[in-house]
């Protein structure tokens, strides 16, 4: 949208020159329809190079979300690991629980809760889930950033 705007006064200023050469018209209508143009065309220009900016970090975006999912698919894999030896080690208390994950069950067992090891790898999966949370709402604000850029 903010495009098609600029590109409108480019053409305004453009007919402003065409029509100040030709003599056709009054030259102070001319002058301030041009002087008009450019206020109006720099008042749509800051945003237009906002939007632009905001656009190319959005490119990015899917990169950082994998680059969390992947870690989050090792801290699950170690916690996994971690939750089994501790099934292991507690083979007599822990009793047919088969929880989907190992996160699961690190909530349900305080004893693994306690754990600094498990804390750590809580505390970055939660915040890595935190993170994949925040690109995917900036690539829905994306969205509205290429709509408003060209009807994207």
């Amino acid at each position: 949208m903010l495009t098609l705007i600029i590109t409108i006064l480019i053409l305004i200023l453009i007919g402003c020159v065409i029509a100040y050469r030709t003599g056709r018209f009054d030259e102070d209508t001319i002058e301030a329809v041009s002087i008009i143009s450019v206020i109006i065309l720099i008042f749509f220009v800051i945003p237009e190079l906002f939007l632009l900016q905001r656009n190319k970090e959005i490119d990015y975006i899917n990169d950082t979300i994998k680059m969390y999912s992947e870690e989050n698919s090792k801290i699950e894999t170690q916690i996994d690991n971690i939750v089994k030896n501790y099934m292991s080690y507690e083979n007599k208390t822990v009793t047919a629980i088969a929880p989907k994950s190992g996160i699961q069950l690190v909530t349900l067992y305080p004893q693994l809760k306690s754990d600094k090891l498990v804390q750590n790898q809580m505390k970055i999966y939660l915040d890595n889930n935190n993170k994949i949370k925040d690109s995917q709402q900036q690539q829905i604000d994306g969205r509205i950033y290429k709509w408003w850029l060209y009807f994207g």
